[in-house]
C-alpha cells in the first residue's frame, strides 16, 4: 500500500484525513470480490488484508447504511478477533484510515461488559459505526437479544481458520463456529455480508489429501467462498534477520536503572511494613488488613522484587552449569536488554491485574 498525503477516497466514502493509502492491484481485487458475495480473504502475513476490510467498510454500498438514527434507520459494522490484544490492534488500523467516516469503538471482556444491559449497549451502538470486539461478546449480544443480525450490516471475522475442525474431531466447538451457527439459522435477506481474514487456513500437521474438506468445511461454516492471490505474496513482510551480540563482560547499570531499582526497593519495603497478613488469633488492638488485600499486596512485591532484580547488576539469583558445577550470577547485562526487558513486561502485566 502507498501512502500519499492526501487524496480522495478510493472507495468513494469519504476523506479519511491526513493520511491516505492507494490499494495494490490484489486487494482491490479481494475487495470487489466480497462487494458481490460473502469472502473468505486467504493472504500472508504483511500483505494487507485489514486494509482490504477497510476498503469494504468505506464503499458506499455499506457506508451509507451506517448513517442516520440507529436501528430504526442505520446498521452497524462488526469487526471480529480471537483475542483481546488483536482488538487493541484492530481498532486502532480501523480508526486511522475509517475514523472521519464515522467513530470505532473496540470492546474486550475485560471492560465489564458481561454486565452491559440493553440500554447501556443501545447507547454503544449509537454512538459508533464500526465496533471491534472479541468474538464472544457478539454472541452474547446475539443471544441475550441486545442486537440481531438486521442491525449489522457487514461482519468481518479475523483469524477464521479458528472455527476449523480439530483432528479427530467431527465439528469445531469454537465460538466463531458457534456464532456462524445462528448467522446460518437466519433468513438469508436478513443477513449482514462476511468477509472472513486469514494468514492460513489450515493446521500445518494437517495431511495432504485433506486440504480440500478443511477448505469446504470452512467455506460452509462461513457461508462464503475462498479467495486468495499469488501476487500478494510478493508483496508480503519479509523482514531481514540480524543478530546481535553482546559483550561477555557485564558494564555498570545505568543511572536511571539504579533509581528505578532503588524505587522499587523503598516500595516493596513499604508494603512489607505496611501490610500485615491478617492473624485471626491475634490479640493485638488495631485494625487488620483486608485478606484479600494482603493476598494482592504479596504478589505486587514479588513483582516489584522481580523487577528490581531485573534491573540491579548484580541480582541475587544464580544459575549452575550441569556439567561443570560452577555458579553463574544472571544479570541484565549478560541476559542482553531486550531479553531482560521481556521478562520485566510479564512482571508489569501481573501488576496490572491489581491496579485497583
Amino acid at each position: 500500500m502507498a501512502s500519499t498525503s492526501k487524496g480522495a477516497d478510493v472507495c468513494g466514502g469519504g476523506d479519511v484525513g491526513a493520511e491516505e493509502m492507494t490499494p495494490r492491484p490484489y486487494q482491490v481485487e479481494m475487495y470487489k470480490l466480497a462487494l458481490e458475495r460473502n469472502t473468505i480473504v486467504c493472504l500472508g502475513t504483511g500483505t494487507g488484508k485489514t486494509f482490504i476490510s477497510i476498503l469494504l467498510m468505506k464503499d458506499p454500498q455499506f457506508a451509507r447504511q451506517l448513517r442516520g438514527p440507529y436501528p430504526s434507520v442505520a446498521k452497524r459494522t462488526f469487526f471480529l478477533v480471537p483475542t483481546r490484544v488483536l482488538a487493541q490492534q484492530q481498532a486502532n488500523q480501523i480508526r486511522r484510515h475509517f475514523g472521519a467516516i464515522g467513530p470505532v469503538k473496540h470492546f474486550t471482556g475485560d471492560m465489564n461488559v458481561d454486565f452491559y444491559d440493553h440500554e447501556v449497549w443501545r447507547k454503544h451502538l449509537s454512538d459508533n459505526y464500526v465496533m471491534v470486539m472479541t468474538l464472544q461478546i457478539l454472541l452474547d449480544m446475539l443471544t441475550r437479544r441486545f442486537i440481531t443480525w438486521d442491525n449489522i450490516n457487514l461482519l468481518i471475522v479475523d483469524e477464521v481458520h479458528w472455527a476449523a475442525k480439530k483432528k479427530g474431531k467431527k465439528e469445531s466447538g469454537h465460538a466463531y463456529k458457534q456464532l456462524m451457527n445462528l448467522y446460518r439459522d437466519c433468513p438469508v435477506d436478513r443477513r449482514p455480508r462476511v468477509l472472513g481474514l486469514s494468514a492460513s487456513l489450515i493446521n500445518s500437521s494437517m495431511k495432504v489429501e485433506l486440504f480440500d474438506e478443511a477448505v469446504k468445511d470452512l467455506e460452509d461454516t462461513y457461508c462464503a467462498v475462498v479467495n486468495t492471490s499469488d501476487v500478494a505474496q510478493l508483496c508480503g513482510t519479509n523482514p531481514k534477520e540480524i543478530v546481535w551480540e553482546f559483550l561477555s563482560e557485564p558494564s555498570s547499570p545505568s543511572v536511571v536503572a539504579q533509581q528505578v531499582v532503588k524505587a522499587l526497593e523503598k516500595f516493596a519495603e513499604y508494603l512489607k511494613k505496611n501490610v500485615k497478613k491478617p492473624n485471626p488469633y491475634s490479640t493485638k488492638a488495631g485494625p487488620q488488613t483486608d485478606e484479600k488485600v494482603s493476598m494482592c499486596a504479596t504478589r505486587i512485591k514479588k513483582c516489584l522484587i522481580n523487577i528490581r532484580n531485573m534491573l540491579a547488576d548484580p541480582i541475587d539469583k544464580v544459575v549452575i552449569d550441569p556439567n561443570t558445577k560452577q555458579r553463574f550470577i544472571i544479570t541484565m547485562t549478560w541476559m542482553g536488554v531486550w531479553c531482560a526487558s521481556k521478562a520485566v513486561d510479564q512482571y508489569i502485566d501481573e501488576l496490572s491485574k491489581y491496579e485497583e
